[in-house]
């Protein structure tokens, strides 16, 4: 007979911070050990707390879970390549004068905010080590980068057109960061 009062207890701190198929998993494992453990003449209770001793605390399966994450990864990936981005659009705007421009407020206040956002959801993932929830953040960043890349190739598209040649880096970099990004998301969101 299962210990179920101890098991039940410490998958419980599990699926509080773990997906419930990560958890069913861990629960079959759990309990095959414990099986296992059994048949090899330990009682129940000991054997329970042999089992959930092999499988570590939960702190460190979780801790686990979340460096393998496919999102943080992703994220840590963003926080490379989004500076080298960004940087080669700063140059674009700076060398275009952009500040005359006749941008409305509201798109340029838009347009930070996503920025902001798209900042602050990645670094978060990627900066995440107890929570699978924080790291899944990285799904929000890689969209509003997606977003702004898109505005920002439209926009020189656009606007740009005395830019000439120097619009070449931050566009190829804004396509490649998002055909990266588009062909990740799908991974990112099975999970």
């Amino acid at each position: 007979m299962v210990d179920g009062a101890v098991i039940n207890a410490y998958l419980r701190v599990l699926s509080r911070r773990l997906p419930s198929d990560i958890v069913d998993e861990l629960r079959d494992g759990l309990l095959e050990e414990y099986e296992h453990l059994r048949t090899r003449g330990l009682e129940d209770a000991t054997a329970a707390r042999q089992a959930m001793a092999e499988f570590g605390e939960p702190g460190s399966i979780v801790r686990e879970f979340v460096a393998q994450s496919r999102a943080r990864r992703a994220a840590r990936a963003q926080l490379v390549v989004g500076p080298v981005v960004g940087l080669s659009w700063s140059l674009i705007l700076v060398a275009g004068r952009a500040w005359t421009w006749p941008v409305p407020v509201a798109a340029r206040s838009t347009f930070a905010a996503v920025l902001l956002l798209s900042i602050t959801a990645i670094l978060a993932a990627a900066t995440a080590r107890t929570s699978l929830r924080r790291a899944r953040l990285a799904i929000v960043g890689i969209l509003a980068s997606i977003v702004l890349d898109a505005v920002g190739i439209g926009t020189a598209w656009i606007a740009g057109a005395g830019l000439g040649w120097l619009l070449i880096i931050p566009v190829v970099a804004s396509s490649g960061r998002m055909a990266a990004s588009v062909r990740e998301l799908p991974r990112l969101l099975v999970v």
